[in-house]
């Protein structure tokens, strides 16, 4: 039974026992002292507590507050919501992740809240049944959300058998938390910029219960760009919201990731995602494909307006917003920027701080069909700081068995010099051309890769400069701070770009969470955020990963019969594991 005394934990009021409901039937559930009819909302503490059912979940008991409720009539109800701006939102918001196994089988639902989380498992799920039981699922576990716990404890409730006349049995495994609530207000958060690190962050802050709107200055964005790499813990953030079936369609699954020098002849194979002993995969994967998966699902959840590009801030927290039809201003408890190199809410902080910096690298990337290389799913970096080809599929064969293949090609065009200014931003993103490339990588031809062959079949090729900026000294302002390419633009060595980006909005949610008071969650975010990412963009100046590739250029220029007479190996692995250890790459062990 549940324990009814505040500050004592709670224990589930339907452990040992089963219930059942027929359709179109109420079954009234009591817990301790306490009860109420399923489907009917209490007060507590003069806030509203809607329990965990309504509609068609109402046929389902279910775990409810351990609190001393009461029925409440509709102008009560409205009386308690009003003062406290709950008319138009939901009190608690559950994120279900719903996972098939054996068939349609199983369904999980996790569900985030301030003191842990609450998981239920619902066994032997038919597809027929399986909208119905993930509704229920989300209502069994909304009360959990958001709450303040006096005291917390988790126990695992056998709800035994609950019978729905459906034709299907469903097993339902709680796990409840103590739930004396004292509901507070959550914060309105506004992100400026709707990319991958924006739109990441807006669903986990939405998933912990946050009121989050995302402007995006592009009107109607498009899956543009090209592909990126997400390395395991990135996917283990995105995992959490529930997205890893989705990279599995869209992506490809990185087994490895090769070094080679500018003759194709392979210098290290670092194995990578599972293969390589990690939690989850790496994926490689096209940016605006998961761009605009990322902004379907938080359009879905959230507010996400196009066509709103954040051009300052004033008082603090007072958005100043540009639009086709006018300015427009908008408050926020807090505000975060997220709109990249060139980030608006970035230059507070340094409004003399001038164009990114360019040490005289260009990149040209590209998309082509061709033959699988390899094995299919190895990334490849071939060459040097000079020259250097990245190769990686981003999509599974087609029916003609040709795969999507991403490619990067850099050529130094200066030599690094204090003040050197790159292209203009006007000419960023332009068209490139052949005869900027085919001059330095005609020749490349492997065994395993036709080089020249990729560049000349691509379906579209892009130009710009490998620029970043200097680290800053602070990210935050007022109730602002920054995350992604605003905070950290690095050069693109290590596939860090957008994995940052995603770790900033996991650390960000985190530290909103353990610390009620807004000036100290923001300095925990950045406490752990910005020295970690300072010291990846100093690694990536000294080219990171790719400083192995200089040093065999200059060892064997021609190339090698055996690596082990150039340079050791174990050498090789040190340098690579080291550089991975310092971006936050972690090996899955049994007791991490």
């Amino acid at each position: 039974m549940c324990g009814s005394d505040p500050g004592q934990p709670v224990q589930a009021g339907l452990e040992g026992c089963a219930s059942s409901a027929k359709l179109g039937e109420q079954c009234p559930v009591m817990f301790g002292h306490c009860g109420f009819q399923l489907g009917q909302p209490a007060l507590c503490q003069g806030r509203e507590m809607q329990p965990p059912c309504s509609g068609i979940v109402w046929r389902i008991p279910a775990l409810g507050p351990s609190l001393v409720c009461k029925p409440v009539s509709q102008s009560q109800r409205a009386a308690a919501m009003q003062p406290h701006g709950l008319a138009q939102k939901a009190l608690a918001q559950t994120r279900i992740a719903a996972y098939e196994h054996q068939g349609c089988e199983a369904l999980r639902a996790h569900t985030p809240c301030r003191s842990g989380t609450v998981e239920i498992q619902v066994k032997r799920i038919l597809r027929t049944a399986q909208g119905i039981a993930q509704k229920a699922v989300q209502r069994t576990v909304v009360h959990a959300r958001h709450g303040q716990h006096q005291s917390f404890g988790c126990y695992v409730a056998e709800a035994a058998w609950v019978a729905v006349h459906l034709g299907h049995d469903l097993s339902l495994v709680f796990v409840a938390h103590s739930n004396y609530v004292a509901y507070p207000e959550d914060m309105k958060i506004l992100i400026a910029g709707g990319g991958i690190g924006g739109l990441t962050a807006a669903l986990a802050l939405q998933a912990h219960g946050h009121d989050v709107t995302v402007l995006e200055a592009v009107l109607d964005p498009k899956p543009l760009g090209v592909g990126i790499n997400l390395l395991p813990h990135a996917v283990a953030v995105l995992d959490g919201l529930g997205l890893l079936p989705a990279l599995r369609e869209m992506g490809v699954e990185t087994s490895a990731l090769v070094f080679a020098n500018k003759h194709g002849q392979a210098i290290y194979r670092d194995p990578r995602g599972t293969q390589g002993g990690y939690g989850h995969p790496q994926f490689s994967i096209h940016r605006g494909e998961l761009q605009m998966r990322l902004w379907r699902e938080a359009s879905a959840r959230l507010t996400v307006l196009g066509g709103q590009r954040v051009a300052g801030v004033r008082d603090g927290n007072v958005a100043l917003i540009e639009t086709p039809d006018g300015s427009r201003e908008l408050a926020a408890d807090l505000i975060v920027g997220a709109d990249g190199i060139h980030s608006a809410l970035r230059r507070r902080l340094t409004p003399d701080e001038g164009p990114p910096c360019w040490r005289g690298v260009m990149m040209w990337r590209g998309t082509t069909w061709a033959p699988p290389f390899l094995d299919g799913r190895t990334m490849v970096q071939a060459g040097h700081s000079q020259a250097k080809f990245v190769v990686y599929p981003i999509g599974a064969p087609r029916a003609d068995g040709l795969q999507l293949i991403n490619w990067i090609a850099d050529r130094r065009m200066q030599e690094p010099a204090p003040g050197l200014t790159a292209p203009d931003r006007a000419d960023w993103s332009r068209a490139g051309r052949l005869n900027d490339l085919l001059p330095t990588f005609g020749n490349w031809r492997f065994d395993w890769l036709d080089v020249p062959g990729i560049i000349t079949r691509a379906e579209q090729m892009l130009e710009w400069p490998m620029v970043d900026r200097d680290p800053l000294p602070r990210w935050r302002l007022g109730p602002s701070t920054l995350l992604g390419d605003a905070a950290h633009p690095m050069y693109p060595i290590g596939s860090n770009g957008a994995t940052q980006a995603i770790m900033d909005a996991q650390a960000l949610t985190n530290a909103l969470t353990r610390h009620a008071d807004l000036d100290t969650a923001l300095a925990a975010y950045e406490d752990e955020r910005r020295p970690f990412c300072a010291r990846i963009v100093e690694m990536n100046r000294r080219e990171g990963l790719d400083a192995i590739l200089d040093r065999v250029e200059a060892l064997a220029p021609e190339g090698f019969v055996r690596l082990d007479d150039v340079i050791p190996l174990a050498e090789v692995a040190r340098e690579i594991n080291a550089y991975k250890a310092a971006a936050g790459h972690r090996v899955h062990t049994p007791s991490s």
